[in-house]
């Protein structure tokens, strides 16, 4: 890409017997990207083959493989502000690079406010109709779906080799406005820059910024009630909170996070089962290290038919062989063999995950008279209001209101004795 007025951007690394323009997007970057300068970016096919199964689909309407695009970066002042700024950026940097000297710096800022860099990179794609690339039909990838997978690799490939503290850029972390421009491929390979503008973001995008109604009392109050829990480092409470991380990364399209946070609330989960029955069962702390030391997750799973009743096989069609398929496995794909995991994959897992958190509360009320301090651990109030039977319903409350806190310490207590024996 030209950095002079005589060297406007040209059409000359494409082709224009296939590519009939070019749309320009302009982003302004969450992170402070150490690049400036013009990278041309080549995408083959592996690109959309190794981003799994059940995505959407390359749309040939509009472009092809091998697919070159061209980015500029750039590092522009701004004042700190929020989405309105980044967009005016992106707006002023993309107005330069098609209209003005094409690469030219020195967009001021407003005069006011606290200054700081912003990393700003224009994206160029030629295409064949802009049409379906500005308004993909469903389950095929659009301009912006596109550019998100592309950068996101780049921003990748940026921290591997800068060691530049970048996060993943993920959906939640785009900007939520970003500005578009298409040029014609006028005669002798120049692009013409026409008067059409276009400002697009995903519907995703905008459902995370709509205003959240105001909490209640009633939630205030379990707020508080939450946050002792996990002040208290309950077990119910730490698990719960990486599910609740697991959601809140699914949310913003951090995929990896969502998955990995679902399979750590269910190991934590299995585990603190485990370690609770054994503990109730009158197992010494050093005993039990000695048997758990080494044992899986998932032979700690299949043993729980012993104490609690029921399937519990990963085997057989059933909740625990879903947690194997959906969560273990995927998640050992993610650690061991780099997997990214796709939607929906993030999705069988939450439903897995919702399978072992329904199951375990439901085993342990059908259990309560000899699990009485397990339940009282590990089981809400609201899960005996579900599973208890009405006869047994006022009993169970009253034990677990009972134990609660009791249960709590003394298995603390006994779990650091078995870490510290482990």
């Amino acid at each position: 890409m030209p950095t002079s007025h005589a060297d406007r951007l040209s059409a000359d690394w494409f082709d224009s017997e296939i590519y009939s323009g070019c749309l320009a997007l302009s982003l302004v970057m969450t992170d402070d990207v150490p690049l400036e300068g013009v990278f041309p970016i080549r995408i083959v096919e592996e690109f959309f083959d190794n981003r799994g199964t059940g995505v959407a689909t390359r749309d040939d309407s509009w472009m092809v493989c091998p697919y070159t695009i061209m980015t500029k970066w750039l590092h522009l002042p701004w004042p700190i502000r929020p989405v309105l700024e980044d967009y005016s950026i992106a707006t002023q940097a993309l107005r330069r690079a098609t209209d003005g000297e094409i690469g030219g710096e020195g967009t001021a800022p407003p005069d006011s406010g606290v200054g700081q860099q912003r990393s700003v990179v224009i994206v160029v794609l030629p295409v064949k109709a802009r049409e379906p690339a500005l308004f993909p039909q469903d389950g095929t990838v659009g301009a912006l779906m596109f550019v998100h997978w592309v950068l996101a690799e780049w921003m990748r490939a940026v921290r591997m080799a800068t060691n530049a503290a970048i996060g993943d850029l993920t959906q939640g972390r785009l900007p939520l406005m970003i500005p578009v421009r298409y040029a014609e491929v006028a005669d002798g390979g120049t692009l013409r820059w026409t008067a059409d503008w276009y400002d697009v973001c995903s519907d995703e995008l905008v459902k995370r910024v709509l205003p959240q109604p105001v909490v209640s009392g009633t939630a205030a109050e379990s707020i508080g009630e939450a946050f002792g829990q996990i002040t208290w480092g309950r077990p119910g409470a730490v698990v719960f909170d990486h599910i609740k991380r697991g959601d809140s990364a699914k949310f913003y399209g951090d995929d990896v996070g969502a998955l990995l946070a679902y399979a750590t609330a269910c190991e934590l989960a299995i585990v603190n089962l485990t370690l609770a029955l054994a503990w109730e069962d009158g197992v010494r702390a050093e005993d039990a290290a000695r048997t758990y030391r080494d044992m899986s997750v998932t032979k700690m799973l299949t043993s729980l038919c012993h104490p609690l009743g029921g399937t519990w096989s990963v085997d057989k069609p059933g909740f625990s062989r879903d947690w194997r398929v959906h969560v273990a496995e995927v998640r050992n794909r993610i650690i061991h063999a780099g997997f990214r995991p796709t939607p929906i994959d993030v999705a069988r897992a939450r439903h897995a995950l919702e399978a072992l958190m329904t199951t375990i509360p439901k085993r342990l009320v059908g259990k309560w008279r000899r699990y009485p301090n397990t339940l009282a651990l590990l089981v809400s109030r609201g899960s005996v209001d579900l599973y208890a039977s009405k006869k047994a319903h006022s009993k169970i409350v009253e034990s677990l209101e009972a134990r609660s806190h009791a249960s709590e310490v003394e298995f603390a207590a006994w779990r650091n004795d078995y870490l510290s024996a482990s």
